[in-house]
């Protein structure tokens, strides 16, 4: 653990040579959140389109926005994972964005919901489609701007029926708060810092690495400007799951 707050297990000689050169030659950026008019709605409606015009005109990756449906969601969204992951390309990297109303079942595992009218999406645990990312060859990043999002790293091993096994890929998880923790949409929110953070990387000549990202976040926070930075919910950065030997890092810039 260094001075972050984040492992230090993804530091090593390997990132000089990520930063010299394009580390993927494509990256897949999903963005999802439940249609829902309210007013959690109209704020998620917001971050999404802002982080969007980032992910797609200032890095230039390839970036889809998807409604959530009502009916079959976890199903619905299983399909779209899979469709994310596609070939399972090693050299390009995923990137998982969700931001709504999240819970706990009974095992504490994360699950996605908005309220009665919804199904449920069970994300964590071995019924969870987080699992269908940390078993891919390709990294990933997911970013979870909800309440319990740690959450999602409890998974029960008592539950499954296999040990787990992670891909030979690297799974980072950017959490806007731990297991027991809420959220609320204010402007240090996790996406309200990062549609100002992600810009300011992007002029870094070498790019930066996910450690970079959060230290700019937890910069953005605690600006003397902000009063009650010491009342606000601190994101979380951590590793989920790693099969590669040689380095356990993601690194980011726009591409070319």
């Amino acid at each position: 653990m260094n001075s972050t707050g984040c492992p230090s297990g993804g530091v090593n000689s390997s990132a000089s040579t990520v930063r010299d050169q394009q580390p993927y030659s494509d990256v897949n950026v999903l963005l999802v959140s439940y249609k829902k008019q309210d007013d959690l709605s109209e704020w998620n409606s917001y971050y999404v389109t802002g982080l969007k015009h980032i992910f797609s005109h200032i890095y230039l990756f390839h970036t889809e926005v998807w409604n959530i449906p009502s009916k079959k969601s976890h199903e619905a969204m299983k399909r779209k994972l899979i469709s994310l992951i596609g070939n399972d390309d090693p050299r390009v990297l995923k990137i998982l964005y969700y931001t709504g109303h999240a819970s706990q079942n009974r095992f504490s595992e994360m699950i996605w919901a908005t309220g009665q009218e919804e199904e449920a999406i069970t994300w964590g645990g071995p019924d969870g489609l987080q699992i269908l990312l940390e078993r891919a060859r390709s990294d990933a990043l997911i970013i979870l701007d909800c309440c319990h999002a740690v959450s999602v790293n409890t998974t029960n091993l008592s539950r499954l029926q296999t040990a787990f096994q992670p891909g030979p890929g690297n799974t980072w998880l950017l959490a806007a708060c731990a297991h027991n923790a809420t959220t609320g949409n204010s402007v240090f929110s996790l996406t309200s810092v990062l549609l100002r953070a992600l810009p300011v990387l992007a002029e870094s000549p070498h790019g930066f690495s996910l450690e970079e990202l959060y230290r700019q976040i937890l910069r953005t926070i605690s600006r003397p400007e902000n009063s009650d930075w010491k009342t606000v919910t601190a994101p979380i950065l951590v590793l989920l799951s790693s099969g590669n030997p040689i380095s356990q890092q993601i690194w980011l810039r726009p591409l070319p």
